[in-house]
């Protein structure tokens, strides 16, 4: 019996210490808001008005833009292969920071709330008013 108690003791010590040491785990990899938006360039993925797939209203010089962020507050924005204007410039960059307790995206002077932001996903919501009636835009994008 006492060999039972000793191992069930020994058990139990052993999944209480796997526990503490993938909580604690959990906790290293935490990404802050600014990691996870500056680790990579960022390329659009879709645009959705009001629940509606809106993608194929977006041009395809734009879809093939990318948005790099930086720590330093500004991101580049990257012309892709194809331009809607061929004498733009190939890239531009531009001021940002996050707002209202990282809740929210300010690029330049329009902000965004952040949807979603994790190591392979960016959702972007803002809202416009087109003629009397006020519409969600939903913008995401992905590394």
């Amino acid at each position: 019996m006492k060999t039972t108690r000793t191992t069930f003791m020994f058990i139990a010590l052993a999944v209480v210490t796997s526990t503490l040491t993938m909580c604690s785990k959990e906790k290293e990899e935490t990404k802050t808001k600014t990691e996870l938006i500056t680790m990579a360039p960022w390329k659009f993925s879709s645009i959705t008005q009001n629940g509606i797939d809106v993608s194929f209203y977006h041009p395809a010089c734009l879809k093939d833009n990318t948005m790099t962020f930086a720590t330093t507050g500004t991101y580049l924005e990257e012309e892709g292969s194809t331009k809607c204007n061929p004498d733009d410039p190939q890239t531009k960059t531009w001021n940002w920071h996050f707002g209202e307790n990282e809740t929210k995206l300010v690029m330049d002077t329009a902000a965004f709330n952040i949807v979603q932001l994790s190591e392979s996903s960016l959702v972007l919501s803002y809202q416009i008013v087109l003629g009397s009636a006020t519409q969600t835009l939903v913008i995401s994008s992905v590394h």
